[in-house]
């Protein structure tokens, strides 16, 4: 069976070919493809598409593409194969037309490189286009003639694929690529990759570059470019179509030709891969009408389609359109459709294959065809391409521009008129016109040369012929614009003119040689040096120009710059090497008048591309400075021979502190050498405060220059703290002068130093004790006066006590009387307090020592009616103990030593504000050296009394002054009498003690008080006395005492005693 579309394609009747074997139609070549498919349909196998040639009945060859599939009846069993062919030719025609396109698109790029931007031999940047401008925001003139295009798309600096091209190091590709590149399938000698470039834009971008190498007619290697295409949108694309390609991927593979019968809007017979494609079960796709599975879009075309065919109408039989399959994709199918009569009414079979595929490649043909035209058009050359016939086929818009050709000519086609409009514009048309005659002549032939315009404009012309293949398919002309090349090139040849004019007229002798050592330049000064003319020397070689200097050939300084070689250096009395510079000293026998002494420099020279080229030496006749610096280094050897013996320190500075030169004493009095002595920056050589110091003084000085003019013989005198190697610091003595230039200037400073650092020592020991006997002067005067105030004072309050007491014992409990007078005995009291501490101050020595034990001591004060009260006053405070067991005895007064101790733990308490502990600790310690405060201690056992709080501290300015007499920061006449701390002082002198005070404002204040201990033990308690012991049984006693009031106190109360008073 064949039905009538194959009889259109073969030219022949069905009766002329049912029974024919199917090869009766097909050529030679492509019998053996089509058994073995249709073999595959017998055997049951899916078909897979083919492309076959059928020969018609005039012998033409039609492209078909064909599918077998195998016929089965109710059974599945399969009873025969059918075969489905469509003509392809159009398609097999665009194919090749767009394949043409792009391969002649492509040889266009071939011949003249397109890129985004392109990079010469040495990798600066030649080119650098507006779309790279706007992807990476940096302008061409920012990056132009630099290394910088790593740039664009690198944090840090590292080569990009165009730079690896240009050092041919292709090994370096995987290096900084892996495996996200490859060779390119449009150009030859490029390579491509795809990568992401966080930095790009928002959040980063895909870019798809390439680069590809750039050649000069020779094939030398010139540069390479490389051009970019944002792929971030299609890289999302992607992304979305592999992560959907697993799901569905079982549909895709199984895809193929498929055949569906419609009648009456609805699907009535549908085969395996028409479900394969659209992904719905049978019984869904019979259910509901075709237009349905269609895309909205194509709906209205595909459904105009089928009932034209359903009435008998004319109507395309083939055609595209989109379908929705069951997980939403869209897919393209082309579809053969027939008329048919389907159980006696009409219908279409129809026949569909999935093209999304042959969809999408002609999309990306497309696109590749695009970019290569848009690459064409963002060149700096401006590009024609004219076909075999010498027709014009393609120009970009930098040749319109270039020439000034109006786009009305370039739209005509007029290849005449456009040749004579160029032509005009030169100043020699005739030879223009021969070149292009000779090379359409030779279509193989390259050309490169320059065209001058009548503007004085000059382009590059580049030409070489255009192949697909092996075949010559016409030519590309590419045209650049190297009008300011030009002009620099002649800017540089004048350069060089005026160079050597400059060489000639130097004041030094200067000589030029070649890389190859021959004489290029011999300045005027080298003749008057050396006696011989330019002449006479110039293109010479083999060391001549050694001969007027030393007698013989040998090499000089130049060639050592040319050629290092460490042997030379002995041929001078001095060289050194600064990169590309050497610097050398020697004496020379053979210049008149003998031995004299030439300084030299000689320096590579290098070309425009960094190549060496030739080298040049200046030659200068320094024997009399040679002879003075002799006579300086005898006079320097002999100030060295005084200096080296100096205690004190010489030194010169610069006019930046930096040390030029420092005498050997240095050593002895700093630890440094001179050398290491010249490595030190000020902040190293001196203190801060020194530092300070020097720089105000110089301000002073700078101050007095400018008020009173500069004094050249003027000196300072400062004392400056060194830093000794060591660690340690030093004090020295510096007079100091000022080096001026010949403005007046200071240009730096010389000093002498000399160490006063046991001076130091003695003035600062003089002013401690000079403080301590002027301390010990105070104290002293202050207890002659409180001696005699609290004596008087108590007289006084002798009396005010004694009657406040009698008053008491007269007036009955409850009486308001009664309160009155215990305010005056509390205020009495107080008073009495004072006058303790006034005569504690003025006694200075302890009445009563007895051994006692310090912890016997805190205990009974703990259990005072005063600690009560300063507990009850300070109820945020918590006070603990801590005392060793084991305490060693002590001497002294247990009444001083407990208002010691209620002093201290008293003002301890007043330190804290809200809330906190005071520590009381006691311990036994041995001490062998010196505490904090004190020059020297006896070494020996002591007792340790710590009274520690976590208060606001003391500060460093008022903790010098607390043991001073009335020193207080509390309010007075509420909690302290400003003598507290004084008669604490006053109670460890007493006692042979020792005190230090630590105090930090956030941890507070710590007392440490030392007692010397004792072996003694303790003594033994003396029984309480009562009162009756003291009652009296009328015995006499005579009182006496010059104060009338304080007799009559003294007689009543021994009255009431029962005693007889006289």
């Amino acid at each position: 069976y064949i039905n009538p579309r194959f009889e259109l394609v073969t030219g022949r009747s069905a009766s002329a070919l049912i029974g024919r074997p199917f090869t009766t139609v097909i050529p030679p070549e492509s019998a053996e493809t089509a058994i073995t498919q249709f073999k595959r349909g017998v055997k049951g196998e899916k078909g897979v598409p083919y492309e076959i040639e059928i020969i018609h009945k005039s012998g033409s060859r039609i492209p078909v593409e064909f599918n077998v599939t195998t016929l089965r009846d109710n059974n599945n069993q399969p009873i025969g194969r059918y075969g489905i062919g469509r003509d392809i030719t159009e398609r097999k025609r665009a194919e090749s037309a767009l394949k043409e396109s792009e391969d002649t698109l492509r040889s266009i790029v071939h011949g003249s490189p397109i890129s985004t931007f392109m990079i010469g031999k040495d990798h600066r940047i030649i080119y650098w286009d507006r779309a790279l401008e706007e992807l990476n925001q940096i302008k061409a003139q920012e990056v132009v003639g630099t290394r910088d295009q790593w740039r664009a798309f690198y944090r840090g600096e590292r080569p990009c694929m165009a730079d690896i091209l240009v050092d041919e190091d292709f090994d370096k590709i995987p290096e900084w690529y892996g495996e996200k590149y490859k060779k390119s399938d449009l150009l030859e000698e490029a390579y491509e990759a795809l990568d992401f470039f966080p930095d790009l834009g928002n959040g980063g971008k895909w870019l798809r570059f390439t680069a590809a190498a750039i050649r000069d007619t020779k094939g030398n290697l010139i540069g390479a470019v490389e051009t970019l295409e944002d792929m971030t949108d299609r890289k999302k694309a992607e992304k979305e179509l592999i992560e959907s390609e697993e799901k569905y991927r079982l549909v895709v593979e199984n895809a193929g030709e498929s055949i569906f019968v419609a009648q009456d809007g609805m699907i009535k017979f549908v085969n395996r891969a028409t479900l394969d494609i659209m992904g719905y079960p049978e019984e869904i796709i019979a259910s509901k009408p075709f237009i349905e599975f269609i895309y909205p879009d194509d709906r209205d075309m595909v459904f105009e389609r089928h009932m034209k065919r359903i009435r008998g109408e004319d109507t395309i039989p083939i055609y595209s359109f989109r379908v929705v399959a069951k997980d939403g994709t869209v897919k393209w199918v082309e579809i053969h459709a027939a008329l048919i009569s389907w159980k006696g009414k009409p219908a279409t079979l129809n026949f569909i294959s999935d093209i999304t595929e042959r969809k999408r490649t002609d999309e990306m043909l497309r696109q590749s065809v695009s970019l290569l035209s848009a690459t064409l058009e963002s060149t700096n050359d401006g590009i024609l391409v004219v076909g075999k016939d010498a027709h014009v086929l393609s120009v970009n818009n930098k040749f319109l521009s270039m020439w000034g050709i109006p786009e009305s000519l370039a739209t005509s086609r007029d290849d005449n008129t456009l040749l004579a409009f160029v032509v005009g514009q030169l100043k020699d048309p005739e030879s223009f016109i021969e070149k292009v005659h000779y090379l359409y002549s030779r279509p193989e032939s390259e050309s490169i040369d320059m065209l001058e315009f009548g503007d004085g404009r000059i382009f590059e012309r580049y030409s070489q012929p255009q192949k697909m293949g092996d075949e010559i398919i016409g030519r590309v002309w590419s045209f650049r614009d190297v009008t300011e090349r030009k002009r620099a090139e002649d800017e540089l040849r004048e350069s060089q003119r005026l160079l050597s004019e400059i060489i000639e007229f130097l004041p030094d002798a200067t000589l030029v040689i070649d890389k190859n050592g021959k004489i290029i330049a011999w300045n005027r000064a080298m003749e008057g040096m050396t006696g011989i003319k330019a002449e006479k020397m110039l293109g010479k070689g083999n060391y001549e120009y050694a001969l007027p200097f030393y007698g013989e050939r040998r090499p000089l300084l130049i060639d050592f710059a040319l050629h290092p070689n460490p042997e030379m250096e002995k041929h001078y009395t001095a060289i050194q090497r600064q990169g590309d510079k050497i610097f050398g000293e020697a004496f020379t026998p053979n210049l008149p008048p003998g031995n004299i002494h030439l300084s030299a420099t000689a320096s590579v020279l290098h070309d425009s591309k960094g190549e060496i080229y030739a080298a040049i030496e200046c030659i200068r006749d320094n024997t009399d400075r040679k002879q003075a610096e002799e006579a300086l280094l005898k006079s320097e050897e002999n100030f060295r021979f005084i200096t080296e013996r100096m205690t004190d320190v010489i030194w010169t500075l610069d006019s930046n502190f930096n040390v030029l030169y420092v005498s050997p004493s240095v050593s002895k009095a700093l630890g440094f050498t001179p050398e290491e002595r010249k490595k030190q920056s000020i902040v190293e050589r001196i203190t801060p405060e020194s530092l300070k110091n020097i720089q105000e003084r110089i301000n002073v000085e700078l101050q007095f220059d400018r008020e009173n003019g500069v004094d050249p013989e003027r000196t300072i005198t400062i004392e400056l703290e060194y830093y000794h190697k060591d660690g340690s610091t030093v004090w020295h003595e510096s007079v100091i002068s000022a080096i001026r230039d010949d403005e007046g200037n200071i240009a730096g400073f010389h000093g002498a130093s000399r160490d006063i650092t046991e001076r130091k020592k003695i003035d600062r020991e003089r002013r401690r004790l000079e403080e301590r006997l002027r301390r010990a002067e105070k104290m002293e005067a202050l207890g002659s006066l409180a001696g005699g105030v609290a004596h008087d004072l108590n007289n006084v309050l002798g009396v005010l006590v004694g009657y406040s007491e009698l008053l008491r014992e007269q007036i009955p409990q409850g009486d308001k009387l009664r309160r009155y007078i215990d305010s005056m005995l509390n205020s009495s009291q107080r008073a009495a307090a004072i006058i303790q501490d006034l005569l504690t101050l003025a006694r200075r020595g302890v009445a009563v020592s007895e051994v006692i034990n310090l912890n016997t001591v805190i205990s009974n004060y703990l259990k005072t009616p005063d600690f009560e009260k300063v507990k009850a006053y300070h109820h945020y405070v918590t006070i603990k103990t801590q005392l060793e067991e084991d305490l060693l005895n002590i001497k002294g007064s247990p009444v001083h030593l407990e208002k010691t101790l209620m002093n201290l733990v008293s003002n301890a308490a007043e330190a804290i504000s809200d809330g906190g502990n005071v520590t009381i600790r006691t311990e036994n310690r041995y001490l062998d050296k010196p505490i904090r405060g004190y020059d020297d201690v006896r070494e020996g056992d002591y007792v340790v009394l710590t009274i520690s709080d976590t208060g606001k501290g003391i500060s460093a300015t008022e903790i010098d002054k607390i043991f001073e007499p009335f020193y207080t920061k509390k309010v007075m006449g509420r909690s302290g009498t400003g003598l507290g701390l004084t008669v604490v002082w006053g109670t460890v002198k007493d006692h042979d003690g020792y005190i230090d005070v630590q105090s930090n404002d956030s941890t507070g204040s710590t007392f440490t008080i030392y007692f010397p201990a004792t072996r003694e033990d303790l003594a033994m308690p003396q029984p309480a006395i009562s009162l009756e012991h003291y009652m009296g049984r009328g015995q006499l006693i005579l009182v006496v005492d010059d104060v009338k009031e304080q007799r009559e106190v003294a007689t009543t109360m021994l009255t009431r005693l029962g005693y007889k008073v006289h």
